[in-house]
């Protein structure tokens, strides 16, 4: 067995799909979460609103980066047949769907915490899916 001294770091990201029946904007996205209001535990909600808002693109331009491939085959090897589902029906109605990354080695406790925690929230006004990890 080694046993290595000194700091050792190991960093992750976890792979998110955003929609939300309202425009994505930060009074909207914590409405949505149901953090609106003067709790103390906001802040987390709000910082996390700004790693989300730093890391989301539409999907549709990440797809294209990506080269000539679908949404379908984009997210095939990462989410469940069912966020794929969901995400194309998103689209068909006409809302946007953005994809990004938290990553455990930023500054924010908000994106560390959410980056290592599996989440999926499915209501009426928003879709947050984290369900999926990579270390």
């Amino acid at each position: 067995m080694k046993i290595r001294n000194g700091f050792v770091t190991n960093s992750s990201s976890t792979s998110f799909i955003l929609s939300m029946k309202e425009e994505f904007t930060e009074e909207n996205f914590i409405s949505a979460l149901g953090a609106e209001g003067d709790s103390p535990l906001n802040k987390i909600f709000e910082d996390l609103f700004k790693a989300v808002e730093e890391n989301a693109e539409d999907i549709i331009s990440v797809v294209k980066k990506e080269g000539d491939q679908s949404v379908e085959k984009f997210l095939e090897g990462s989410f469940s047949k069912e966020t794929i589902s969901k995400v194309n029906e998103f689209l068909e109605a006409g809302r946007k769907v953005y994809y990004g990354r938290l990553h455990s080695d930023r500054e924010s406790a908000a994106e560390q915490y959410f980056c290592c925690e599996s989440f999926i929230l499915m209501e009426d006004d928003i879709y947050f899916n984290g369900n999926i990890g990579g270390w």
